[in-house]
């Protein structure tokens, strides 16, 4: 009889060589991938070397990159203009209105997500992801709630627009309050209090929604999510209006980028910066109120269009970066208006899809922000 030990010893001799021919075929098989893959790198790195030398002279010239948005940003607006666009004669008006709300949007979001990025010095960190689109929903909740029948004047756009606006501003700058008494630690305490808000604005506003009538509950609803299809002409007008004077009454592109150097350093530079943080709070929370009241919230829009203008712009300043934002957050728009409306022709609301991939985008930049860290 053998042992263990010897029969353990002949079947290792039995299947050894099978083993090693399979070894064999494992390692030629991988050899041959390899030697493919360094033929195709070998093959394309011609076209590599053209790639990285046009990203290259692109990247020294910022004006270059906001004229190829540009020329993106038109193209798709003629498409979305005139593809398709029947015999009726009021379907070009109501696409060049859409068009409008979408540019006004655009300018508010961009504008206000690059300049309170400054301020705050957070690149992650934007006024809708503070919870705005929750304190609105509140404001529009409570007013049908308490007044709704009483007031005359609030069953109108243009009281809804002046009460939410002027509350939505109000609002803000008590949120804002710390950035200019707390400095570089105001951050977090803007964290801390946009959340806790946040969270007690939306449960209010779910307690309200149990006990308001149903045909008001509809129209709350239907501000939930951002429409572009129904602006309103006379608020978008007044609305401009504020954009602009809101615009002008920031600091310029120069000083702000001063203020992205940081609290000391700009001060340093001759900057006042609780004076530059004030007017910039106060432009950030009128555009912010702007964009909301016309068309409703689209959260992560600002930080789409914020993020991917610092990527395609390696430049501090801001008369490159403002602008790029804002294209970007057009494109944005216009693109997903266009594609929903005529490629997959279905009924759903863009900001669905933009909050999906910015939430995605979010995660990315906070697990990046991590890694930086480390």
């Amino acid at each position: 009889m053998l042992s263990k030990d010897e029969l353990s010893e002949i079947q290792e001799e039995e299947f050894s060589p099978k083993e090693e021919k399979l070894k064999s075929k494992i390692r030629r098989f991988f050899s041959k991938i390899n030697a493919i893959f360094k033929i195709i790198t070998a093959f394309l790195a011609p076209f590599f070397a053209r790639i990285n030398a046009i990203k290259a002279f692109i990247g020294k010239r910022p004006w270059l990159v906001l004229v190829i948005l540009f020329g993106i940003l038109v193209l798709f607006i003629v498409l979305f203009l005139f593809v398709r666009i029947g015999d009726e004669p009021h379907e070009l008006l109501h696409r060049s209105l859409t068009l409008a709300a979408i540019l006004l949007v655009a300018i508010c979001v961009g504008y206000s997500t690059v300049v309170f990025q400054t301020v705050t010095g957070a690149r992650i960190l934007t006024p809708a992801v503070l919870g705005f689109e929750n304190i609105y929903l509140f404001l529009r909740t409570f007013m049908l709630f308490a007044f709704a029948g009483s007031i005359a004047f609030l069953e109108t756009n243009e009281g809804n627009f002046v009460i939410s606006f002027v509350a939505m501003v109000i609002f803000s700058l008590l949120i804002f309050l710390p950035l200019l008494t707390k400095g570089s630690k105001g951050v977090y305490i803007l964290l801390l209090v946009g959340i806790i808000l946040s969270t007690l604005f939306a449960s209010l506003t779910s307690f309200m929604q149990w006990l308001i009538d149903p045909e008001r509950f509809m129209t709350i609803q239907a501000d939930m999510f951002a429409s572009f299809t129904q602006p309103d002409i006379l608020l978008m007008i007044i609305s401009g209006g504020i954009a602009a004077l809101g615009i002008g009454f920031a600091p310029s592109a120069r000083k702000l980028d001063v203020i992205s150097l940081g609290r000391e350093n700009a001060i340093s530079l001759g900057v006042n910066h609780k004076i530059a943080g004030l007017r910039i709070l106060i432009t950030v929370a009128a555009l912010v109120a702007v964009s909301t009241i016309v068309v409703g919230t689209v959260m992560f829009l600002g930080l789409i269009a914020a993020n991917l203008a610092y990527q395609f712009i390696k430049s501090y300043k801001h008369i490159y970066t403002i602008p790029a934002a804002i294209l970007v957050g057009a494109i944005a728009l216009v693109v997903g208006q266009f594609f929903m409306r005529e490629v997959f022709t279905i009924n759903i609301n863009i900001a669905i899809i933009i909050n999906f991939f910015g939430g995605i985008y979010f995660i990315f930049l906070l697990l990046r922000s991590r890694k930086k860290e480390k």
